[in-house]
């Protein structure tokens, strides 16, 4: 939701940014919609969480702060998409991966999760396809809304549910400190 918002706001203040978005949409546009979820969602959730959270992050591990190792992970993921536009959301998005990965242990719920916030922008173009961009974002738009709100209620459970997971494995931790 952060990445989105982000994305949006650097979009009004940077209207060139918006080159890139419209030569995304050209290319969904025009390719099947299997291969376009394959292409944009499963192999770079797969791939780039294999080399930043898995390869670039235990390269940072020796760092003796969190904060130093998820902010040094999100500068790379963000610089790894080489767009200065995007590289903010994708910072933010590359810090939060991080971060999960590190209180997590585990590259699949990182796959998920960026597989998931990838699929979001995928659904999102498709459903921008047919809609006149001109007034996209605009009160007098309707036909966005009801994806934006989807978007937010599955964003809010995926947190709550991420939230109690990272609760659980914090308390099995400290538990096992204990015993230790």
């Amino acid at each position: 939701i952060l990445n989105l918002a982000l994305s949006s706001v650097i979009s009004e203040l940077f209207p060139a940014s918006n080159e890139f978005s419209e030569s995304i949409t050209a290319f969904v546009a025009g390719t099947p919609p299997a291969l376009t979820v394959i292409i944009m969602a499963v192999m770079p959730a797969m791939f780039e969480e294999l080399l930043h959270r898995g390869v670039i992050l235990a390269g940072f591990k020796h760092l003796r702060h969190t904060w130093v190792i998820v902010l040094c992970c999100g500068v790379t993921f963000g610089i790894f998409h080489l767009d200065r536009y995007r590289f903010l959301p994708t910072a933010v998005l590359g810090c939060a991966l991080a971060y999960i990965c590190l209180k997590t242990d585990s590259l699949i719920i990182n796959m998920i999760m960026h597989f998931l916030n990838n699929l979001i922008s995928v659904i999102a173009i498709f459903s921008l396809i047919n809609t006149d961009i001109s007034n996209v974002g605009q009160a007098t738009d309707v036909s966005i809304w009801p994806s934006v709100i989807l978007f937010a209620a599955i964003g809010a459970i995926l947190i709550t549910i991420g939230m109690k997971k990272m609760q659980t494995l914090s308390k099995s931790d400290r538990q096992n400190e204990t015993v230790d």
